[in-house]
């Protein structure tokens, strides 16, 4: 039996974590992406700060939980930023996980940022994030719009960040559950 999906608002504990991991993508981006440490973040710098740090072959299982966390709190902070999404706590039979959440009720698009980058680390994936952000952003403005899923690569993006990618036991990366 599934239990059903419950949305909660940040605690300040949630919240001061969050502001922690988005202060450690600033400091990535000077480590790793240093032309572009001045610059506000964009999907771009996080793609090649995230790569830059990947070629390192990092295999410390803390720091790697880091850096996911960073990247994944800071790509959703940008599209919180945005395009109207707002930080959650999704609970539901997978475990509790701090998501996004945009147009609640009328479309309810809700995104679990740190899921998106460990599922592309397990890969060894890079240059996702400027994707997803214009994908996902494109999905919110049609269904704002009252266009859902307006073309098939749009919807198949849309579901590389659905529920799917959370089936099975809870990730090692989510300490704060």
């Amino acid at each position: 039996m599934s239990l059903p999906q419950r949305i909660e608002e940040l605690n300040d504990a949630e919240r001061n974590l969050l502001m922690s991991n988005v202060a450690a993508a600033r400091r990535l981006v000077a480590d790793f992406a240093p032309e572009n440490e001045s610059r506000q973040f964009d999907a771009g710098i996080l793609d090649r700060t995230y790569a830059a740090w990947l070629a390192t072959g990092e295999s410390d299982g803390n720091r790697i939980n880091q850096v996911i966390n960073a990247i994944g709190s800071a790509f959703g902070q940008m599209l919180v930023d945005t395009a109207g999404f707002r930080w959650v706590v999704a609970t539901d039979q997978y475990g509790c996980e701090m998501a996004i959440l945009a147009l609640p009720g009328r479309g309810d698009v809700l995104v679990y940022p740190a899921n998106l980058v460990v599922k592309r680390w397990e890969s060894r994936q890079t240059c996702f994030l400027l994707p997803l952000f214009k994908v996902v952003t494109q999905q919110v403005r049609d269904l704002e719009a009252n266009r859902p899923g307006s073309s098939p690569q749009l919807r198949k993006k849309m579901d590389e960040l659905g529920p799917a990618q959370r089936v099975g036991k809870r990730p090692w990366w989510k300490f704060w559950a």
